[in-house]
């Protein structure tokens, strides 16, 4: 990263995932963690687990509230546990809240409290981050066409709080210290709005 350069990775042995878009790969320590995910036709359900260090691929048997095959949806890091939202289940975009335990391979479904807030619609190829216990959650696509919504969700005490800020529709967010930066699709080309986390 500090060389800003590629680097190809070749991994080992003959078992490995298949071709696929729309997955998530999350990074838990040395090893990447990749879901669901679409080929040529069908939708996948699998978890695979890269060892950056020996390069050799396992596909883990998953246990518990199993989503099922999904592509498009957001998946981040919180702890030892990976918060699955959203997504494509191969017929229409879901309103899917899930957590995965990483070390279990155990997944159990989030049913959140709507305090002062209202669930997200459902959609697919949205944009979600951890900023601080919040996953924040905005834009995407759904039924109705792009989404510019943004919602939180604390995962301290489960709760699902609607941020109301307008950064415009789009798909892409990145952190920055203690502020977000959204950059999205519709007019202007690039819009960024800021959204900064209370001290």
């Amino acid at each position: 990263v500090d060389a800003l350069t590629w680097r190809a990775v070749t991994t080992r042995g003959g078992v490995r995932p298949r071709p696929r878009a729309g997955h998530s790969a999350v990074a838990f320590g040395r090893q990447l963690v990749v879901f669901g995910g679409a080929g040529a036709a069908s939708t996948y359900g699998e978890l695979w687990v890269l060892d950056m260090d020996t390069r050799d691929w396992v596909e883990v048997r998953q246990r518990g509230d199993n989503p099922g095959p999904l592509s498009g949806h957001v998946a981040v890091a919180r702890g030892r546990h990976m918060v699955v939202h959203g997504g494509n289940d191969s017929l229409r975009p879901t309103r899917l809240l899930a957590r995965l335990d990483v070390d279990a391979a155990t997944w159990t479904d989030l049913k959140p409290s709507l305090e002062g807030g209202e669930a997200p619609t459902a959609r697919s190829g949205h944009c979600g981050l951890m900023l601080g216990t919040r996953l924040l959650l905005w834009g995407g696509f759904g039924s109705r066409g792009f989404l510019d919504d943004l919602h939180a969700f604390d995962t301290a005490p489960d709760a699902l709080v609607e941020v109301r800020i307008e950064p415009g529709d789009g798909t892409h967010c990145d952190v920055h210290r203690v502020q977000v930066v959204f950059h999205g699709l519709q007019p202007p080309p690039l819009h960024m709005q800021w959204y900064r986390r209370r001290r």
